[in-house]
């Protein structure tokens, strides 16, 4: 028997800001609470009493402890709220690579959990532009295509997964997804995309994404974006191609 939790959706954020987080995570554990109401779901009603000058203090002490010599938390605020009997987990991570993201407690002990009302509740979030992506059925993430494409570049690099989990925030986001850099992006690709979760798919719209990225940014654009997470163009681009060695971490 054991409690693991699954992510189901996520946004990133541009900045960390005492003008801007508290409100950003609040606002957002409103919407899921509500899409959860909307879809007649059994919801517990609470309103999060936390003010936002308190989130902000939390977010700060965080970010402190994060940045210590041995740092043992994750830089984040979060709340739970009851959904159909689940356990659902709300964050704002106020990591280098900063963002939102909602995640389910499952129970190891219990097999088969019916989960198709989760779907429905982030596939609402997106349409309401409350997330970025979300997990849906058949091992599919849905969302924005830019979004999407730093979100698997992450997955696949060890270093942008350490920035966004545990490193803490400082002064400004390591990364930004790409069409919110560079404006020449925002038409390049379509909006939104549906991605199954399998080797081939997620190398392929890599390339893709990486295609019209070099297009219409360049090697001297590439360099600019990459300046502030350590990583060269050539590690950048090749993040999804297998390695001698297997698979790159």
């Amino acid at each position: 028997m054991g409690l693991v939790a699954t992510e189901l959706c996520w946004k990133f954020l541009d900045s960390v800001s005492e003008s801007k987080s508290p409100s950003a995570f609040l606002g957002f554990y409103e919407a899921v609470r509500h899409a959860a109401i909307d879809d007649h779901l059994v919801c517990s009603n609470d309103n999060l009493s936390t003010s936002k000058s308190q989130l902000w203090e939390q977010i700060m002490i965080g970010i402190g402890k994060s940045l210590g010599r041995h740092p043992n938390i994750i830089p984040s605020v979060g709340h739970t709220i009851s959904i159909q009997g689940e356990t659902w987990q709300v964050f704002l991570d106020a990591t280098a690579i900063p963002h939102l993201k909602a995640a389910v407690v499952e129970n190891t002990s219990i097999k088969g959990v019916e989960a198709a009302h989760r779907f429905r509740i982030v596939l609402q979030l997106v349409k309401q532009g409350e997330i970025d992506f979300c997990k849906i059925e058949q091992n599919q993430l849905f969302g924005k295509t830019w979004e999407l494409y730093l979100f698997c570049k992450i997955q696949k690099l060890r270093l942008l997964r350490k920035s966004f989990s545990m490193l803490a925030y400082r002064n400004q986001p390591v990364l930004l997804v790409p069409d919110r850099a560079f404006s020449d992006l925002t038409n390049a690709l379509p909006n939104m995309t549906t991605l199954k979760q399998e080797e081939k798919n997620i190398r392929a719209f890599m390339d893709e994404c990486d295609q019209i990225f070099m297009k219409h940014i360049g090697l001297d654009g590439l360099t600019g974006y990459l300046g502030q997470c350590g990583l060269s163009p050539k590690e950048f681009l090749r993040a999804q191609k297998p390695s001698l060695f297997g698979t790159r971490t």
